[in-house]
């Protein structure tokens, strides 16, 4: 296995890519990222034969999409948890003030006749 590809090439397509990621809003990246690929792995020759990268861009935005859903599926269940313990938080402070503005008597929540 060898290397023959040149630095100056290599550099000249990774800022190009940096380019026109910053230009589309990170949209290109995907192809960016398949364009350096392709470079990369036609640079390295095996017996004097060129490596060929068979992927292409939709299988990582297909990848991302699926990543983006798994990790909102995930937030979903940490935001719904969090909900739930605050809204619970919520109920006992408000009954506890409920109680303890009843004036009857009754600790709030303690079971324990108050001294008056």
């Amino acid at each position: 296995m060898t290397f023959v590809g040149r630095r100056g090439a290599h550099v000249w397509l990774v800022l190009r890519g940096a380019v026109v990621v910053v230009l589309t809003l990170g949209l290109a990246g995907f192809r960016v990222r398949e364009a350096r690929r392709r470079w990369l792995w036609s640079a390295v020759r095996a017996d004097g034969l060129p490596l060929e990268y068979e992927g292409d861009a939709s299988s990582g935005l297909a990848e991302w999409l699926r990543a983006v859903a798994l990790l909102a599926g995930f937030g979903g269940v940490l935001a719904l948890a969090l909900a739930l313990v605050t809204h619970q938080r919520q109920v006992i402070a408000t009954e506890h003030h409920v109680l303890a503005r009843r004036g009857d008597g009754f600790a709030a929540g303690r079971g324990q006749d108050v001294q008056r």
